[in-house]
């Protein structure tokens, strides 16, 4: 990026700033929604619950989005309230706040550094046993969502704060649990399809945005500059109701890493048009195409 564009950029977010009011509406909203998709889940009737599965998955996408802006203490102003939602939305996202938020802000300083992102915590593709890039492969070619899973588990094994690792872990394996033990087979019912379909979709963005760059070289990236992330990220184009309604902006993947504490439901106010997009169905069938431990692990 031209140091022009990221000083325009950079102008446009100096006014784009944290609102305790907006973020406590925000989360009342999604509190709502929640309750609503999981009342819709539950009826008999395969309308009302198809409509209600399509709004959990949709539900769960935006705790996702919050989490994420939580841990950039760029939600509500206070950091206490950022932790304390964070940790709440984190358990329908499926994400381990403590241990997240420490490997994702390293992520934001040292992005695509193979050493040092924690985001490239897999194994290197060349080290990987002929057997297991067999079942990468075939995951891939199946359209199992293995990507995510193995990238959360990973992360949290390299979290440096254990206490914190442990404690957001547990909370959300405990809240499932006790899910299961209230609803029994009616927690399949009710979370079965959402949960495909955000372990499937996430793996797709996530991948698009920061996988497939093994052209740069570390040395490249140690104390890079946040107007050039975008050698390093990919910004993926999908209809904006879906974008702006669904991911709540997290699809304007470079624009966040070059104003990284700009708050999630301010970003699409910053004209952004010097950040390249890609189509998302024209990134898919390209991708399609290579096989799975390159696409996981490059």
């Amino acid at each position: 990026m031209t140091k022009e564009n990221f000083l325009k950029i950079q102008q446009q977010s100096k006014k784009l700033i944290k609102n305790n009011g907006f973020a406590w509406l925000h989360t009342f909203v999604d509190l709502g929604l929640i309750f609503l998709a999981f009342f819709l889940s539950i009826q008999s009737g395969i309308i009302l619950w198809g409509i209600g599965q399509i709004l959990f998955f949709a539900c769960i996408w935006r705790c996702f989005s919050i989490l994420h802006s939580c841990v950039h203490n760029s939600f509500f102003k206070s950091r206490s309230l950022n932790n304390f939602w964070g940790r709440f939305f984190s358990i329908l996202a499926l994400i381990p706040y403590s241990s997240w938020k420490d490997a994702h802000l390293k992520h934001h300083r040292y992005p695509r550094h193979r050493e040092l992102d924690p985001s490239l915590c897999l194994p290197r593709k060349e080290n990987i046993t002929p057997s297991v890039r067999k079942v990468l492969d075939l995951c891939w070619k199946l359209n199992i969502p293995v990507f995510s899973f193995l990238t959360i588990f990973f992360k949290s094994g390299q979290s440096k704060d254990s206490v914190g690792l442990d404690y957001s872990f547990f909370l959300v394996i405990f809240c499932h649990l006790v899910l299961i033990l209230f609803l029994q087979l009616t927690y399949i019912k009710i979370f079965f399809v959402p949960y495909a379909l955000y372990l499937w979709t996430s793996d797709m963005v996530i991948i698009s945005q920061h996988n497939l760059f093994s052209n740069i070289q570390d040395q490249a990236l140690v104390d890079l500059k946040l107007q050039d992330h975008d050698i390093v990220t990919r910004t993926i184009h999908v209809p904006e109701v879906i974008g702006r309604y669904v991911f709540l902006n997290f699809d304007l993947h470079t624009l966040h890493h070059v104003v990284p504490n700009v708050p999630h439901y301010h970003l699409r106010k910053i004209e952004s048009s010097c950040i390249s997009k890609i189509s998302m169905f024209d990134w898919y069938k390209k991708i399609r195409k290579i096989p799975g431990h390159i696409v996981y692990l490059d």
